[in-house]
């Protein structure tokens, strides 16, 4: 998991691989941190697994965005797992989603 500024005021976290509630509060720090320096962008295009407290997390996330006065957006590419499980749960009837990762 990496945390990124791209200089026009949106941090972009990019999750890779798994994730479970072992790293939940790593995404939570790393999302706090962001959203008080700017907008959030969560990218989720290289993630194969992730579980419930990573659904919580995402949730979360946008509520204390919102909260700041900022924005949260997921990538979330059309197919995977990930994108599956969130629009099980419903999240991108909440929270806003593009197909495509934001340029490094």
């Amino acid at each position: 998991m990496t945390a990124e500024s791209c200089g026009d005021g949106v941090r972009t976290l990019r999750l890779l691989g798994e994730h479970d509630l072992s790293t939940r509060d790593e995404l939570l720090g790393l999302g706090e941190a962001a959203v008080e320096q700017g907008d959030l962008v969560i990218d989720l295009a290289e993630v194969e697994f992730i579980e419930a407290s990573i659904v919580g997390a995402v949730v979360e996330l946008r509520a204390r965005a919102l909260h700041a006065g900022r924005s949260c957006t997921l990538v979330l590419p059309r197919g995977g797992l990930p994108r599956r499980v969130l629009e099980l749960c419903e999240v991108p009837a909440t929270v806003p989603c593009t197909d495509r990762p934001r340029p490094r």
